[in-house]
């Protein structure tokens, strides 16, 4: 299944060429606005890798790796900025740990 999943985002990647990926704390689950640190990261590249299951953002030295990937989802047409991409995580440190992240493609 995580084949398929990688195949459809790099499909995505292939046709529809975003320009820009968005990285904000705002939008990922569990968000706390009292959250002293905010986040707003912005890159130009993602990069995935089934073997190991791992998507990377990158942008010249600067990038941002999400790594034991279990799941990954483009969701098009689903908000007037851009195409959500979830990537699901597993958390090795904790059983049942999933962590999920939100990218915006635009």
């Amino acid at each position: 299944m995580l084949s398929s999943q990688f195949k459809a985002l790099q499909d995505y990647l292939a046709k529809h060429k975003p320009k820009e990926f968005i990285l904000w704390s705002e939008n990922q689950n569990g968000y706390d606005i009292a959250d002293p640190c905010k986040l707003n990261l912005s890159f130009e590249i993602m990069l995935t890798s089934e073997n190991p299951r791992m998507i990377c953002l990158k942008d010249g030295s600067n990038s941002v790796h999400f790594t034991h990937v279990k799941s990954v989802e483009c969701i098009e047409n689903s908000s007037v900025l851009g195409t959500i991409i979830n990537i699901v995580c597993r958390n090795p440190s904790v059983a049942r740990g999933d962590v999920s992240y939100t990218v915006l493609a635009l």
